[in-house]
């Protein structure tokens, strides 16, 4: 499902990333997709999304779970944007 083409590596910590896009439409950096993780992916309209809600799959979807990199990334607070 994550093509390579959109993938990125961290400015701060150098691990891979992906950036997906939020129901807030704002984007939001992603880790590789881990089963243990607390974020649905999925494509939708060519777009890459991200969700904490697995109703809001398309239908057929496969359930690809994800973790933001900001759950994990040392340096995350510097590349936070106020609210």
């Amino acid at each position: 499902m994550v093509n390579r083409a959109m993938s990125d590596t961290c400015r701060s910590c150098n691990q891979p990333i992906t950036f997906a896009i939020t129901g807030e439409n704002r984007r939001m950096p992603i880790n590789p997709p881990t089963p243990d993780g607390n974020l649905y992916l999925y494509r939708k309209d060519g777009t890459l999304r991200v969700s904490t809600d697995s109703a809001v799959l398309p239908p057929g979807t496969d359930l690809v779970t994800v973790t933001s990199h900001f759950a994990t990334c040392p340096n995350a607070d510097k590349h936070r944007r106020p609210r």
